[in-house]
């Protein structure tokens, strides 16, 4: 399975709706200054995959 595209909806620190392509990428850099949502963006895949997954954290 290849993901394509991710549309994250107010998870957490993200706000509003944000859409990351993946259609041409094979290695994906998550690079940003703090408190702009990395670890959210990461979560929300995490949750993507195995939806019990947030109940852990």
């Amino acid at each position: 399975m290849k993901l394509i595209k991710l549309i994250i909806s107010n998870f957490r620190g993200l706000k509003g709706s944000n859409v990351i392509d993946f259609t041409n990428s094979n290695i994906i850099f998550l690079i940003g200054q703090n408190n702009i949502g990395k670890s959210s963006f990461l979560r929300a895949y995490e949750f993507f995959i195995d939806p019990k997954q947030i109940a852990k954290t």
